[in-house]
């Protein structure tokens, strides 16, 4: 299974998990990468389309980057990855993983689990997928994309976030946030601008979910029934 990259006119880039799959028997690992024990017969999986230069064994794995832009791939089981330094592309896998990209511009997915993720430092590109997701932007401007299930996100920078289907809750910070509900509807979501000037958008159709501005100057916009306390600019009723 790989991952493909969609982009819609006025959206930020999305990122589309087909799965994550082993490289094709031509595939070796790459020099001076931190393989497995098994490296010499095992080929090494992709992560966003990339040759993982770290990876798991399908167990509980403890993986750590290198000061420089790493390549991790947790595979199975329930790991806890960090990136450390550089521009880090990291891929969980199965399992409920605990991810922190560290310091540097990370690409992130956590999979088909309940997955952590904290971007830490750097502008970070963070999406859970499936599972009941924890996802924090850190420092610099993040863009958080939910996934599938009840998530939880939160950013510290002039952060993008995007709670995806279910039931979300999603909060800002001090910095200019854009919060944005999922398309299906169906689930109340909730979000929280706090400080800042933020637009929150809780356009679903349903009308049943809360966009709560906080302190600054903030824009709401949302269906009929929808709540917009702490919002200077709303939908006029």
């Amino acid at each position: 299974m790989k991952y493909r990259t969609l982009a819609q006119p006025g959206r930020p880039m999305r990122m589309v998990c087909s799965a994550l799959i082993g490289a094709g028997a031509m595939l070796a690992p790459l020099a001076g990468s931190m393989a497995p024990a098994n490296a010499a017969t095992a080929a090494p999986p992709h992560c966003y389309g990339k040759v993982a230069t770290i990876w798991g064994d399908g167990g509980a794995n403890s993986l750590r980057g290198t000061s420089g832009s790493d390549v991790i791939a947790g595979l199975g089981g329930n790991d806890r990855i960090a990136g450390n330094g550089g521009a880090d592309i990291i891929c969980g896998g199965e399992g409920n993983d605990t991810i922190r990209g560290g310091s540097g511009a990370d690409l992130v997915a956590g999979n088909r689990g309940h997955d952590t993720i904290n971007g830490d430092s750097g502008n970070d590109r963070l999406r859970g997928f499936g599972g009941n997701d924890r996802i924090s932007g850190g420092a610099g401007g993040d863009v958080l994309h939910g996934g599938d299930s009840h998530d939880f996100g939160s950013g510290w920078g002039n952060d993008y976030l995007d709670g995806g289907t279910d039931r979300d809750v999603s909060y800002g910070t001090s910095g200019r946030d854009r919060l944005v509900v999922g398309r299906d509807g169906e689930f109340p979501d909730r979000m929280y601008g706090y400080n800042g000037d933020d637009y929150l958008d809780a356009r679903d159709g349903k009308g049943n979910d809360l966009a709560n501005g906080g302190a600054g100057k903030d824009r709401c916009t949302g269906d009929d029934g929808d709540q917009f306390p702490g919002c200077e600019i709303k939908p006029a009723r």
